[in-house]
């Protein structure tokens, strides 16, 4: 290795545990003969309706069908639930049993046992029984997926990354330096591998504790025991007043990381960058091209998703409520009132959808002086970076009140126009809902694009006066996309209405072909 080309030893250790750590490559799907095309359908439309990210579908969907078994009997045996997830993800094609050796159905089984305990032992005076359950099941779901998804790697790279950002950060409060280790790592797994809310705080409680993902029977009664201590401690991480600042730091920066994140994940053989950096550079420049081009399909994908999303919820309201409600209270449907309501939303996302540009072409210059700077510094710049309270002065306040101010007209002035043009409350209710939900779908998808970027253009004055039109259907978007995560009732009558009786029919329809194949075997001995 010529000097020039030499790394420093926290990038030298790096890059040895990625190539030590490189899971085998294989497909854990590919080859499944228990696929039911009447189950693969039902999770693709689920999907579809449960906006989510492609890489939580896995592990949603394990959380969703345990919940639903422990649901329908409380009094559930670790075997069968085991052999009912098994079943279950290999007829919606999510696993091909026949792919998994003996040591990962053995964890995983033993992962439904230990949280099964838990389950049945778990407490907690700060919510209600059922809302624990979940949690915990939630938590299960994380580790399994963990037992089939190798996330080794993942822990190696928010180290790497850590190491290269905490350079830069100073505090004002001593207190806040003795957290930022967590919480910046936090930080990092949120912006590389944008976790949901029941990983993240799975992945923080192993970090306070990291012991909790090998408790046994014993252990188990006692995080029961203490769950609501073990959430506090893990909550003051995830809802720390200034997680935004740190969220806001590594987002600026991120942009490397996720391209190492991209070279990891492709599989491809890295023993020629382990003595040569300039490789590596290039490597990593060559998927910030491709990683644009992905991007933009991924855009796509999050748009059409949203769109099926809003078009099939629309549609299933008009009929159960907008009609109904006309009907009954006017005699009559308002078919204006609909119209707008069932295609203004869908034309809005798409509308979205299409004004997403790509970072300008200097960003890719800045991109690889950032990759240049961790290579020879171990950091991507000098700026210090302060995380502390914000403190608010008279600008601000004023600011702040005209913002607010500035919102309630905005809603006011809708609300006004659309009651001249007819709508009843209902119109009114829905519309807010669905357009609030295109406006903050829009800004989610809008954010891929904005991974890759660390050399911000000017903004188009006509985009941000858009921007700050649709502010306040942004954070109502916001704030019903967290009651709907808590508890979505369209999902859950989906759950037990349509998906219970689809898995029974299954499970009888297989248990009867088994029996007609042993009565065809016992004709022929």
């Amino acid at each position: 290795m010529t000097e020039e080309n030499k790394y420093l030893p926290e990038t030298q250790k790096f890059l040895n545990e990625c190539v030590r750590l490189a899971p085998a490559n294989r497909n854990v799907r590919g080859g499944n003969e228990r696929i039911s095309h009447a189950a693969f359908l039902y999770e693709k439309f689920r999907t579809a309706i449960e906006y989510q990210e492609d890489h939580l579908i896995f592990k949603n969907a394990v959380s969703r069908i345990a919940r639903r078994k422990f649901a329908l009997s409380f009094s559930v045996t670790s075997e069968s639930l085991f052999n009912d997830l098994m079943n279950e993800l290999a007829w919606a094609d999510y696993l091909n049993l026949d792919s998994l050796s003996d040591e990962e159905l053995n964890k995983i089984k033993s992962i439904v046992e230990r949280y099964l305990i838990l389950i049945h032992h778990v407490k907690s005076s700060a919510m209600s029984r059922y809302e624990a359950q979940k949690i915990v099941i939630g938590w299960m779901a994380s580790e399994i997926d963990e037992v089939l998804f190798s996330h080794k790697q993942q822990d190696t790279l928010v180290d790497f990354t850590y190491h290269n950002l905490i350079h830069n950060l100073h505090f004002d409060d001593p207190k806040e330096k003795e957290k930022s280790h967590l919480q910046l790592k936090l930080a990092i797994l949120t912006q590389l591998y944008r976790p949901d809310y029941s990983y993240a705080q799975y992945w923080a409680i192993k970090k306070l504790f990291p012991a909790f993902d090998k408790f046994g029977a014993k252990e188990a009664e006692d995080i029961a025991l203490h769950f609501d201590n073990i959430i506090k401690h893990a909550n003051d991480y995830l809802h720390n007043p200034l997680s935004k600042n740190y969220l806001f730091y590594t987002k600026k920066y991120i942009a490397p990381f996720v391209l190492m994140k991209e070279l990891i994940n492709s599989r491809r053989d890295l023993s020629p960058i382990l003595t040569d950096s300039e490789k590596f550079k290039f490597w990593l420049m060559e998927l910030y091209d491709l990683q644009i081009r992905k991007n933009r399909a991924r855009i796509w994908r999050g748009t059409l998703r949203a769109l099926i999303f809003i078009i099939i919820t629309k549609i299933s309201l008009a009929f159960l409520i907008e009609m109904p409600f006309d009907q009954y209270f006017k005699g009559s449907v308002d078919y204006f009132s609909l119209l707008v309501n069932v295609l203004l939303p869908p034309s809005l996302m798409l509308l979205a959808g299409l004004s997403i540009k790509n970072p300008p072409l200097k960003n890719r210059d800045v991109v690889y002086q950032a990759i240049s700077n961790i290579v020879l510094y171990e950091k991507i710049d000098q700026k210090p970076f302060i995380i502390g309270y914000k403190r608010t002065n008279s600008t601000e306040i004023i600011f702040n009140s005209l913002f607010t101010i500035f919102n309630l007209a905005i809603i006011a002035g809708v609300i006004y126009l659309l009651d001249r043009l007819g709508f009843n409350f209902v119109s009114i209710t829905l519309f807010f809902i669905f357009v609030s939900a295109v406006s903050f779908f829009s800004f989610r998808i809008r954010n891929i694009a904005l991974e890759m970027m660390m050399q911000f253009s000017r903004e188009n004055p006509i985009i941000s006066s858009i921007e700050f039109i649709f502010m306040p259907f942004i954070l109502i978007g916001k704030y019903l996309s967290a009651a709907i995560t808590k508890s979505n009732p369209f999902t859950i009558t989906l759950d037990f209405l349509i998906e219970a009786p689809l898995k029974s029919i299954i499970t009888i329809t297989n248990s009867w072909m088994r029996f007609i194949r042993q009565k065809k075997d016992d004709i022929d001995i």
